[in-house]
């Protein structure tokens, strides 16, 4: 939303950084979770929303290692489709330029057509996508809400509290009342915050803390991991809707630094227990051999001088 793009082979990209292939692994596992096991093994399948809020051209490319990949809104569609009740994915893609919004909207409807799914895709800002959504989800049964911001202005904490006040109580099959709330997939922009630690109203707006929190947060900087305070104070607010504590996924740059982290919060067994037990290790053991040969190649890549020559191909 708002980041630059590139035609490549017939596919509009959004022009991304190598790292950021991390994260669509991750979405890939926790879908295959859904697809394979949910939508496979359970007694009773439920239906499966899946919301994408950011969703851009659909396609990412890096221009470092000149590799394009499938997006957040293509991997959901595939999820969808191969999920046995999967019944909506709804995307919303915006930019302010209105010309490019019109290109990333038909991109979208093209490359959706390959796939047998009921969609609906707007072109509106953050807070009136989120409204739009909540219209049209079924909350009754599951729904996964992928949060992928640019940044953390475009997510602020309204938008979040708005998704996860959305509880659902239904009973079992033993008659026991339960709760229902989404499956929310968070891109949390800690490397920008950490930067901003010193803004409090984008500090305050982007945790759901108060002015006092975040003077608490402030001088625990200065002393400690920023980044582990703030992700800390984020997962103590989302402590209010979610009883399981979240899976977190730390999204690593190609110098080894850490971007931006993943927080995926759900109360459910399939979302939760199963991701800890089988996925995320998987994820790692990727990390240790395809992402740090990628990463440390593309390091080597960036310190050659003008007339030297390219010893690494992709």
């Amino acid at each position: 939303m708002g980041h630059d793009f590139k035609e490549v082979q017939g596919h509009f990209c959004e022009l991304v950084e190598w790292h950021s292939i991390q994260k669509h692994e991750f979405l890939k596992y926790y879908f295959d979770i859904w697809k394979n096991q949910v939508g496979k093994k359970a007694s009773s399948i439920p239906s499966l929303d899946i919301i994408d809020l950011y969703a851009s051209w659909g396609w990412c490319h890096c221009e470092r290692n000149d590799k394009s990949w499938q997006g957040t809104a293509l991997l959901a569609a595939e999820c969808l489709e191969k999920y046995d009740k999967g019944r909506l994915l709804f995307l919303n893609t915006y930019n302010e330029d209105e010309n490019i919004l019109v290109m990333q909207h038909d991109h979208l409807v093209e490359s959706l057509k390959k796939y047998n799914i009921v969609s609906k895709i707007t072109t509106l800002p953050i807070e009136e996508a989120v409204d739009e959504a909540l219209k049209v989800a079924n909350l009754n049964y599951p729904t996964i809400w992928l949060l992928d911001p640019h940044g953390p202005k475009q997510l602020p904490w309204s938008v979040v509290e708005k998704i996860c006040s959305a509880k659902k109580t239904y009973n079992d099959k033993f008659g026991n009342q339960k709760s229902r709330r989404p499956e929310v997939l968070i891109s949390l922009m800690t490397s920008s915050l950490q930067r901003e630690i010193h803004n409090k109203d984008l500090i305050c707006n982007s945790l759901g803390i108060s002015e006092s929190k975040w003077e608490d947060l402030e001088k625990q900087s200065s002393t400690g991991n920023t980044r582990e305070v703030l992700v800390n104070a984020y997962i103590d607010c989302m402590a209010q809707f979610y009883e399981k504590p979240p899976i977190v996924f730390k999204v690593k740059g190609t110098p080894g630094n850490i971007v931006y982290t993943l927080l995926l919060f759900t109360d459910s067994s399939a979302g939760n227990y199963v991701t800890k037990l089988q996925k995320v290790p998987e994820i790692k053991k990727w990390l240790e051999i395809k992402w740090k040969n990628d990463a440390k190649a593309i390091e080597a890549k960036k310190k050659l001088k003008p007339g030297q020559k390219d010893l690494f191909s992709f």
